[in-house]
């Protein structure tokens, strides 16, 4: 495949590692209007958030063959880390896309702050870059990620025209399995985890700890959120700001807080 000036040029990444059935059906659809390089880690990295790697050194093991791409890395790092090195070393100029996924599994609600699906799409917007994360709301090996992946590509086609709308922001996208009904943008809904440790020793008795939790939806009946339409089986696109600050709470506080030094 040769790189043509007329095309986008867009980096994929993901969290599940570059040889996950969600990154190579994105590649694929991806490559038909795009040129692509990808940039994924070598092994499974959900959950690492935005997590870098510091006081280790990095490898990037160019893959001989991934179909749909220019050019393919396995990178011994985190998805953030792929991010970085492939847009500071990797890629041959500044990608206009960063695309994180298909992932294997929904990533809504919280699961934003601890996707490294999001993650990868959260360092590209940061680097100012229109920045998308997608996920597939099933862990089966054979769920049909090919479909997914269909649908992930027109809403890229969509996006791709809006390119500007996303100089502060990147977008998570969460696809039902089978057949979706249609796309809805919504917010997302709030939620959290109850955790769970579970203990055990190992053979030389060492304490250890096998970390678990159930997902604890805190507004079941509001029909405006990503859980609500991906449960009616429509896919969902939820814009997610950079900018962290509550602003009501700046104002409420200014009263509390502030002083000067006389």
């Amino acid at each position: 495949m040769q790189q043509t000036s007329e095309r986008p040029l867009v980096l994929i990444t993901n969290d599940d590692g570059y040889q996950a059935r969600g990154l190579a059906a994105l590649t694929r659809v991806i490559g038909t209007v795009a040129d692509v390089i990808v940039a994924a880690p070598d092994r499974g990295n959900s959950g690492k958030s935005h997590s870098i790697t510091v006081m280790q050194a990095l490898t990037a093991k160019r893959l001989r063959s991934f179909d749909g791409a220019l050019e393919a890395y396995a990178i011994s790092g985190t998805p953030v880390d792929c991010v970085k090195l492939a847009v500071h070393t990797l890629v041959p100029r500044r990608p206009d896309f960063v695309l994180s996924g298909i992932n294997h599994g929904s990533n809504t609600s919280a699961s934003v702050h601890y996707s490294g699906t999001l993650g990868a799409a959260r360092e590209g917007a940061l680097l100012g870059i229109p920045s998308v994360g997608f996920s597939l709301a099933s862990y089966d090996p054979e769920a049909d990620i090919d479909h997914a992946a269909q649908i992930a590509a027109g809403i890229f086609g969509q996006i791709s025209r809006r390119a500007d709308a996303l100089k502060s922001a990147y977008l998570n996208v969460n696809i039902p399995t089978g057949r979706p009904l249609g796309i809805r943008t919504c917010r997302m809904v709030a939620g959290h985890w109850n955790e769970t440790a579970h203990h055990f020793k190992d053979p030389f008795g060492t304490h250890n700890y096998w970390l678990d939790g159930k997902y604890v939806n805190d507004e079941p009946d509001a029909r405006d959120t990503d859980e609500y339409w991906l449960a009616q089986n429509y896919a969902t696109v939820t814009p997610c700001r950079l900018d962290v600050t509550d602003y009501d709470l700046i104002n409420c506080l200014k009263s509390d807080i502030d002083t000067t030094e006389s």
